[in-house]
Order: structure tokens, then sequence, then C-alpha cells
């Protein structure tokens, strides 16, 4: 039953099911794999398992058995029973191909030990016991007991299943058939309550196909048996659903990833509709774990099915094991805050006494897991307004909230603030009139803890541009959510961090229902992509325009514009540097109107034909969120009220820049005209002529202003790209263009039109490619309109129709406008360097990638550069007169006035480089086309530190081949650039260079002084790529607390110290390699990876990320190394005991006590780091050099 099966519920008698018999096979075999889902075939333990040899495979599942028994030998005598249990059911399955059924009496007994120590698993939660059992199931799945216990649940299924043609269960082999039940039932029992204790567990079953096995299994019985809903309750057939769909529950439940349940709603949804309240109440509570709001309306659930839940949880807090038909009273409360997700079911739940049930639990409860998942589930109640009501007059349910708001546990204290302030508070704090305290004194960022990494560098910025900033930065809970709403009351503006978990939260419901009843000035900020609020959401921000905070590349631009939008609004009134307060905003809408030709407005109304109408080839994911659609919601005259209050914003703040600001501003509202009237043949051909005029004049001023912004003046760019991106130049260029190449094509013969259309395309292009160079934003805003989806179809068009056009002669404006298009996907895949814009793309860009033009090529190779991977990188492989053209384009560049060439920078063109130097191939040739001696003059003559930057990563990339580092190593210009960028004031400038540095001669230099045999064996070393730091931080916290002196980089560590990581490394007992793509991608973590494999350390690889398969140079270090998971936050606690297990007693402190050792790593800034003179040179560096120096910078 539900999330685990008792003892008493093992041995029933049951009757066979009429049901077919599948062909008989041997899962563990290649065959089985095949039968997996394909998301379940990258990491499973049988592909591990091939790459050695089955005995080498026995020997490492036996020392794991010792590691175990030595480190907790009072656990031996379980851990041999496993052992044992799972051995000889692993051979079971493997011999199945000697028979066509499996011997189950040789397995009986053994399957029944493994139930019976389920059970004891399952019902130790909560209680001393349980440590002892996390370590048992940590065994279990070190062993890979999920995936024998799941070949053998096949095999089981299989001979479960009759091979005869008519579908009905055989006469013969009566006891073996009977046999064969009993075990099937034992093994799921086991899965099943494995699968409620533990984490790792599910997620390795997970990934070895368990859900699909059940989720194949349940539908092929409700096939092939109609009748079988009015069987008895304890019948095979119900036994066995009852068993997969508990399954089902606790993996969703554990895991809550619908990864594991793709395409599974349909069933799902109908079994938790089916007549046995059982079956029906575990996929109910599965299906809860997996929808959104969203999705909610699945999980409306009958009355009677909620009232049978509530039935359960009744019966399971007054039971002696607090548990009902195998479920918790911790997980059927939890089920019941999912469940009243769905408004319908709030409703229902609050009528049908759910209330009163989880208060009695609050009362009765010793357990904080208990209690914490109750009071969560009366908070999400009391959403409804009825629900209210009845909490607040319930008999001692106030008292025993307010009880729990001073817990010393923080969720349940958490957990009943919430319901207290969602129950009482509003109301209290209006009575006591406290929203007018302080009213304006600060900007107050309601955000989900996912989001913290990027809002905190918006806190930041927003600090040093002089406002002051209301940020929880602890999770709090408890009475502080008291300061949560004086924060609300006292902030000028609420920013609240729009997301699918933002919504979901019910902490941030509370803030931002809060702010809305206040009547706070919100801004939404975007943090997830292609979400689209609604719910409660969506209505409470209405048709607020969002600021993007999608990614951290565009943290910068969205800053700038949130800056304008608050307009000084809590700021601090001391501050002096901060923007200007914007005229506009005391400006009302009338006042806006009068300054606009009405005339003209009006005579739009009614006629405009929204940009995005013929647009219906445009991907789904480009339609979601563009500023039509936004646009779209609010009528047109407030439309051009709004771009207007934009332009005055900024023509305020910005007077030096007024004149550019009001040419683009009309040229805009002149192109958009056109657009709209683009097919009005009403028109005459002198108002035709008069528009092409308009055009012609707008497009050329539009152009010559695009040209600044690629100036080195950033300042100005970044602010006239701001605007021109603010008032949806993105989206009115794109229409622009749009038309522009249907009036292109002849309508007749599909042959080139007039060379005015050509100029015309070719102008709207030039823009769209200048504004894409120089931001972010405006890249991002043209990929969600469709840019990327226009170019790549027009290009092969023009390719499909004119097959001579790469003979320059022939056709010179075909290639002005390839060259365009081309130019346009470079610069957004370079800014964004996301593959979603790019989908199905690779063999349109290859093809680009090696046509005779150049410049065209160039654009494609560069551009194909920065969405490839280690894996994929064998796509830029590229002709050698093409690289020595690109090398020639960067040669030009730095010695032009502009640093220009071809219209690419120094910068671009370095940048690119380094990421066609991915590819060894490519390594290999630039070194030998003299990109080297370019790079060195590059940063020679530049006194840009993006362009220092950009040229000293390539350098660092080519200098992993090794006649490249030769060629460097003689080149003495190239070795005193980079030292001297190795003191450079700039963090990223100092880090690169000292990697590249430390690539051609740091590893030799540490050898030859034998620095490897120093101190060896001191602590663990984290190698990580920074992304994956907030987890690692965890890792490291739980790793000092057993003990063990850990080095982790937290400064993400440049210049001279990067010869600090190499002592780390020397110094390491073991080094954890926290695995992911971009770990790989890394030159630094390649560094760090690439010293410890030299120095033969001991590794254990982390894998930081699901589903990711090494290969290249990471897959060769590691090996047939078998990785711990950490991919998410909620495996951290399984991982570290295992990872505590596999470094045994390597890394510990022997003078540990309780408090955290040491960390070795220095805290450094990068400016303390170039107040050191020239200094030694890093290959000359001396252990006493070391010490002096980190003595030196403390």
């Amino acid at each position: 039953m539900g999330s685990g099966v008792s003892k008493n519920n093992l041995n029933v008698v049951h009757q066979r099911p009429e049901v077919e018999m599948a062909t008989n096979r041997r899962p563990i075999s290649d065959e089985v794999v095949q039968l997996r889902p394909r998301q379940d075939q990258d990491h499973t333990n049988e592909e591990r398992r091939e790459m050695i040899s089955m005995v080498e495979w026995e020997s490492l599942l036996t020392r794991t058995y010792k590691k175990y028994a030595d480190s907790f030998p009072e656990l031996e005598d379980d851990l041999l029973t496993i052992f044992n249990s799972l051995r000889k059911l692993r051979k079971a399955v493997n011999d199945k191909s000697k028979g066509p059924i499996i011997q189950y009496s040789e397995v009986e007994e053994t399957l029944e030990e493994l139930a019976v120590k389920s059970c004891d698993i399952f019902m130790s939660a909560g209680t001393n016991d349980s440590e002892n059992f996390n370590k048992l199931m940590s065994f279990i799945v070190e062993i890979e007991g999920a995936t024998v216990l799941h070949s053998f649940v096949r095999n089981c299924f299989e001979d479960y299943y009759n091979e005869t043609t008519d579908n009905e269960i055989s006469t013969s082999d009566q006891e073996e058939i009977y046999t064969c039940f009993e075990s099937l039932s034992n093994a799921l029992a086991t899965i099943q309550n494995f699968a409620d204790f533990h984490d790792g567990f599910c997620l390795a079953s997970a990934r070895d196909g368990v859900v699909q096995t059940c989720m194949d299994n349940i539908k092929r019985i409700d096939r092939e048996n109609d009748d079988w809903q009015d069987q008895d309750e304890k019948s095979e057939i119900i036994h066995i659903l009852e068993a997969c769909t508990g399954i089902l529950h606790n993996i969703s439940r554990r895991l809550r990833d619908r990864q594991w349940f793709a395409n599974s709603d349909e069933t799902l949804l109908y079994f938790a509709k089916v007549k046995v309240a059982s079956i029906a109440a575990s996929a109910l509570l599965c299906l809860a774990y997996l929808v959104n709001e969203e999705t909610n309306h699945l999980i409306t659930a009958d009355k009677n099915l909620l009232r049978f839940i509530i039935r359960m949880l009744d019966e399971a807090w007054q039971s002696e094991d607090r548990r009902s038909d195998g479920f918790s009273v911790t997980e059927l409360a939890e089920g019941l805050s999912h469940l009243a997700i769905n408004d319908n079911n709030k409703e229902i739940l609050g009528s049908e006494g759910a209330i009163s049930v989880l208060t009695s639990i609050l009362k009765t409860s010793n357990d904080d897991e208990e209690r914490a998942s109750a009071a969560k589930a009366l908070w999400m109640l009391a959403f409804k307004d009825s629900n209210k009501v009845i909490i607040r007059e319930g008999d001692g349910i106030m008292e025993i909230l307010r009880t729990l708001q001073h817990s010393q546990n923080a969720e349940v204290q958490k957990a009943a603030a919430g319901a207290l302030w969602e129950i009482e508070g509003k109301t209290a704090r209006e009575k006591t009139d406290q929203t007018k305290e302080g009213s304006g004194n600060h900007v107050m960022i309601s955000y989900q803890w996912d989001a913290q990494e990027v809002l905190f560098q918006v806190k930041n910025q927003l600090h040093a541009n002089g406002y002051r900033v209301w940020m929880d930065l602890e999770q709090m809970g408890g009475s502080t959510l008291e300061a949560m709403a004086k924060a609300v009351e006292q902030a000028a503006v609420v920013l609240i961090c729009v997301s699918q978990r933002y919504k979901e939260s019910p902490n941030c419901r509370s803030e931002a229902e809060y702010a809305y009843q206040l009547r706070k000035d919100i801004i939404p900020l975007m943090m997830q992509k292609n979400y689209k609020a609604d719910g409660w959401l969506g209505m409470l921000l209405g048709t607020k325009l969002w600021i993007d905070f999608q990614s951290k590349h565009i943290v910068d631009s969205g800053v700038t514009k949130l800056i304008r939008e608050l307009a000084g609004r809590g700021k601090d009134v001391d501050h002096t540097d901060g923007l200007p307060a914007a005229r506009s905003r005391n400006l009302n809408l009338e006042d806006e109107l009068a300054q606009m030709d009405i005339a003209d407005l009006k005579s739009k109304v009614g006629q405009r034909r929204p940009l995005q109408n013929d647009q219906d080839h445009r991907s789904d994911v480009n339609k979601e969120h563009n500023n039509e659609e936004r646009r779209e919601m609010i009528s047109l005259v407030e439309g051009e009220a709004l771009l207007t209050r934009t332009y005055m914003k900024y023509a305020d703040s910005f007077p030096e820049l007024e004149d550019y600001l009001i040419t683009i501003f009309n040229s805009l509202r002149k192109l958009r005209k056109a657009v709209d009237n683009n097919d009005d043949d009403d028109d005459s051909d002198d108002d035709d002529n008069d528009d092409g005029d308009n055009v012609e004049d707008a497009l050329e001023k539009l152009f010559t202003t695009s040209c600044r912004t690629t100036t080195n003046d950033l300042e100005q760019s970044n602010t006239l790209v701001n605007f021109f991106f603010e008032i949806e130049g993105a989206t009115v260029l794109h229409g622009f263009v749009k038309n522009c190449f249907e009036d292109f094509y002849d309508e007749t013969d599909n042959e080139v039109s007039t060379s005015d259309q050509q100029e015309t395309l070719c102008s709207a292009l030039a823009t769209i490619q200048n504004f894409a160079d120089s931001h972010d934003g405006f890249c991002l805003a043209s990929a969600q309109d469709g840019v990327v989806l226009t170019c790549l179809e027009n290009i092969e068009r023009i390719d499909r129709e004119n097959d001579d056009w790469q003979d320059h002669d022939k056709k010179p404006e075909i290639i002005f406008i390839l060259e365009g298009c081309t130019g346009i996907l470079h610069n957004i895949s370079r800014r964004l360097r996301d593959r979603q814009w790019f989908a199905n793309s690779d063999e349109t860009l290859l093809y680009f990638a090696k046509v005779k033009v150049a410049s065209i090529a160039a654009s494609a190779l560069l551009c194909l550069a920065y969405l490839v991977n280690e894996e994929t990188n064998h796509l830029i492989s590229a002709n050698k007169n093409l690289l020595r053209f690109i090398i020639r384009m960067l040669d030009e560049a730095w010695q032009s006035e502009d640093r220009r060439s071809d219209g690419f920078s120094v910068k671009e063109l370095a940048e690119g480089l380094s990421h066609l130097a991915i590819n060894d191939d490519n390594k290999e040739i630039l070194g030998n086309e003299d990109a080297i001696s370019v790079l060195t003059f590059t940063i020679m003559t530049s006194s840009d530190e993006e362009e220092q930057e950009s040229a000293a990563r390539a350098l660092w990339m080519l200098a992993f081949n090794d006649s490249n580092k030769d060629i460097i190593r003689q080149g003495e210009e190239t070795m005193e650039q980079l030292r001297t960028l190795h003191h450079s004031q700039n963090a990223e400038v100092q880090k690169v260079a000292a990697g590249a540095l430390w690539e051609i001669e740091g590893k030799t230099a540490r050898d030859r002084s034998d620095k490897t045999k120093e101190g060896s064996g001191n602590h663990v070393m984290i190698s990580y790529q920074w992304d994956a730091q907030e987890i690692l931080v965890q890792v490291k916290n739980q790793l000092q607390a057993n003990g063990y002196r850990v080095w982790m980089d937290l400064e993400q560590m440049g210049g001279s110290t990067l010869e600090t990581m190499a002592k780390a490394v020397e110094q390491a007992a073991v080094v954890l390699i926290c695995v992911s793509q971009r770990y790989k991608e890394s030159p630094n973590c390649r560094s760090e990876g690439e010293y410890a494999y030299k120095l033969e350390k001991d590794i254990i690889p982390l894998m930081m990320q699901n589903n990711y398969k090494a290969d290249g140079w990471l897959g060769i270090l590691l090996g047939t190394k078998l990785w711990i998971d950490f991919h998410s936050k909620d495996v951290v606690s399984s991982g570290v005991s295992k990872l505590v297990r596999e470094l045994a007693e390597r890394g510990k402190d022997v003078d540990h006590t309780d408090g955290f050792p040491e960390v070795l790593i220095p805290k450094t800034e990068a400016s303390t780091l170039t107040k050191q003179p020239s200094g030694p040179d890093v290959a000359g560096w001396t252990n006493e050099d070391v010490k002096k120096w980190l003595r030196e910078i403390g």
C-alpha cells in the first residue's frame, strides 16, 4: 500500500491474473539497456560495468562490502545478509538464459529476508535506528541493489504473463506461477520500502528505468483485465497495482523531477480515478508532486478520494507506528499540502475535516517533520478564505500555531509563521496602521531561493548606485516573517522575481499578495526562460512589463533598465552619484499625449496589423514573450504613451544624447508605420513615394546611430542601445526586415527585384547587426522575436534559388545580404551562447562555413564555435585557408585605428579564436599559421583590458597543444607579455595570463623543483567549476564537520594564486573532480584536473550534472572511476555519506575536535596581488617564495 509495505502484508493468498506472457530475456544485458527509456541509458550501472571485466566488478563490490564492514562493525551481520541476498538475486537474473522460468524456489528465502529487512528500514524513519538504516541503504545503492532488484522484477513480470495465444493463465506449472507471483510481490515490496526511505535509492531506481517498468505494467494489467476493479482487494492484480503505484508515489515524492515521469500524466490521471481507493490515492499523490500551478487542474480530485486520504491521515496519527496503509503521517500531510495547490481541493479538504485532523497532528506529535508538514498544509489551505475562517475559529488551532512559531526547528517555525501570517497577520497589521511607517525607504527584492545568485549581483549593483535594498539572505522563518511584512510596508518599490518556483512558494505568495494589498509599486523581474505567469501571480502582475534577468549574462543590462525604471525611488538621500530622477514620472498620461500627434495616433487605432500576424512559422519558443504580445495587453494609446515616457526619461537623464534619442525615437515610429501599412492597398502612389522617402531617411539615421554604438565610447553606446531596446526597436526592425524580404523576392519567378529594395534590406540588416554587436538585451529581444529563424530561413532560400552567388562579381547584392544575416547570427550566438535560439541550425551553419566567400564562411564558423561543446567540436574543424583568413583579419584589426577589420573587433576575433581552439585540429593549424605571433602583438599594442583578456585566453587554449607550447615558450615577447599581464590589476586578465603561464611552464618548473613530494596527503581538494559552488560549499562544510581538512577556492582565484592551486593539488590526499560539461570546457578546471592526473593523485568524481557523460580529455582522465551523485541539493546528504566512506581516513585532520579545521584557501583580493613588485617568475619560485608570498597576503 501507498508508501511502504508492512510485514503483515508481505504474504497473502492470491489468484492468478489472465494476462499475456512476454518473451523471455536476460535483463542484465545489452538487450535491457535498449529497452530502457533513452534518458535512462546515459549513466546506468550496466554501462559502467561493461567498461571493466566481471571479475573486477565482483571484486569492486566485495571491496565495498569490506569497507562498510570495517567502518561499521556493529552492522556487519546486516551488511553480509544484504550482500549475499543481492548476489543470489543477481545470479538468478543472469541464469535466466538457462531456462524459461527462474527457479524461484531457490531465491524464495533470499527475497523474504530482503523484504523483511526493507520493512525494518522503512519503519525506522524518525527513530533512533534511522541513522544505521541510512548506512545500510547507502551500502545497497553502492553495490547496485537498485539495478539488481529492478532486473529481477522485470524477469518476474515476464514470467508472470502466459505465452498462450488466448492470453489466459496456463493451467500447467501452477506451483511455479504461484511462486513467481510471490517472488514478484516480495521484490516490489522491497523496492517500495527502500524507496520510501532513501533519496539515493530512488534516484538509482529512476535512472535504471523502474518508473517506466511500473508504468508499462500497470497499463498492461489494466488493458488485459477489464474487471480487475471489481475483484477482491486481496487479489493478485490489486496487490501488484498497489505496489507499482506505491513505488511511483515514493519516487515522485522524493525526487520531484518530471524527467523520470515523461508522458505519464494520462496514466496517473486514469489510475487516480479508479474505484480501488488505495491505488487511486497513490496515483493522485504521485501526480500532486509532479504538477505545477499551470497544470494543477489535473489533480482536481473526487470528494470521496480526498475523504479517503483524510481518513488515512486520521488513522495514521492515532496509530502506534504513525502510519495508515503504509503511508506515514509526514507523507500524508505533505501530500495534502501539494493537493491544496488546486483551489477546488482546498475547498473540499477544508469542508471535509482536514483542518481538524491536521490540528490533532500538531497537538500530538513530537516529530519536527510531522509538525512542519502539517503546519505547511494548514498554510496552503489558508489561501482559501473559507478555510481561514475555520482555522481562526477552530478550537486551539491558533494557539498551537503560535507555539510552533517559536519552535527551535527552522522549518516548523517558518511553516507556522506563514500560516499565522496568512490567517491573521495582514489584518492585524492593517489595524495597527503600520503601513504608514517609513513608507518608501528602500527597494525590496521578493524572490524564491533558487534565484539568489543572480539577485545578489542585482542587489550589489543597486547598492553601488545609491539604492537602499532589502533582501532576505537567510531564508527567514518564524517571527522574522514579521520583518518581511515591515520590509513590504516600508518599501518604495517591490521587485517580484517571477518564475514557476516563485509562484509555487507559499512564502513568496504571502509577500507578493501583501505588497499588492498595500498597493506598492511592483516591478516584475523575469528569472525563468519562456515562463508565462498565470493564476494568482498572473492576476497580480496584470499588464506590467517585466525586465529580463533570466541569466547571469544579462544582469548588467537588466540593472541599467531597472535603475531607469526605479528613477530614484528607494534611493539613499545622501547618495549623489546615481542617475537623476526622471522628469517624466511627474507627468500624467494626458500631459504626455498632449505632446504627441493625436491625429496620427487616432488614425492608427483599429488599423494596425500586429507585427507577429505573418510570423506563424516562427518556433513556439520565440512566440511566448515577444514585445508585440506584451503591447497587445494595453491599448494603443497607452502603448504610445509608454514609449514616449521612456524617451522623456532618457532625455532627462542623458541630455547630452538628446539628439540621438529623438532621432532613434522618430525613426522607429516611421518604420513601425511602414510595417503596419505594408498591406494597405488604398494608399496612392504619391503616398507610397512619400512613405518610401520617410523610410529611407529613417533607416539612414538609424544605421548612422547604430554605427556609433560600435565605437569605443562604451557608456554612450550602451545608453543608446538600452533606449533602442526599451522602445522595442528589436521588434520593429525585425518586422521591417521580414517585410523587406517578402518584397525582395519576385512573386512570379523568384528572381531578385529592384536595387532600392536591396539597399533598404541591406541597411536594415546592418542596423540590426550593429546593435546586436554591442548589447545583450537587444540580442535576447531579437532572438525572442524570431530574428535567428528569419536569418536562417532566408540564407537557405537565397542559396537554394541562386546557384552562382558564390561568384562575387555576378551577384554582389546577394553577398551583402548574406554577410548581413550571418553577421547577425554571429553576434547573437556570441552574446547569448544559448543553443535554444539555434535549434536545428548546425547543418545550415556548417554549410555556410565552407562556402567560397571568406567573410560569410568566417561569420558562420565563428557563430558555430560559440554553440558547440567539446563533444560536438568536430563540427568546427576548419579549412586552413579560412583560419588563415580569420588570423589575417585579427592582424589587420590590431593595426587599424578603430581596432576592427571587416566589421569584427579585435576582442571578438581573439575571443573567436579561443573558441575555435577547442578543436584539436584547429589548435595545430592556428599555431602553424602564426596566430600566436598575432595574438602577442594584439596584447603588446592594446590598452583595453577586454582585448588583453581575450587574446591571453586564446593563447591559453592554444597552449593545450604541445607544439604550440614550444612556440609560445620560445617566443620571448609572448612570454614577457604574459608575465606582465600576470600582475594586471584586472582579475580576469590576471587569471587567464596565469593559466597560460601555468600550462606552458608551471607544471614542468614544479616537477624540476620536486615540489610534488611536499606535504603530500594533507587534505581533500575540491576542483570545480564556479556554477556548482552553492552545492559544493555544503559538501565542504559537511566534510569539515566529519573531521576532514578541505581545500576549496571560494574566491575564483586568478593571477599568481594559480600557484596556490598547484600546491593544493600537490598536498592533496584526494582530489574531488566535480564533473559537468562546464567543468570540461573550463581551461582552469582542465589545468587542475590534468595536473592531479599527472601527479597520480587519487581522484573521486562527483557528478554535478544530470545525465552527463564525460568524454574527451575529461573522459580519459576519469577512466572507469565510479562517480558519486551530487547533481542537486536533494542528494547532498546521501552523497556526502558515500563520499566519507570512500575517503575513509584520507585527508582527515588528525587534531580534529568539534570545530571546523582551517581552510587552506588564502582570502585575497585582486588589488592585493597587484601591490607586489614585478616579482619572481612563476617558473623560478621556490618553496620559501610561496610561503613568503602566502604570509604577505595573509
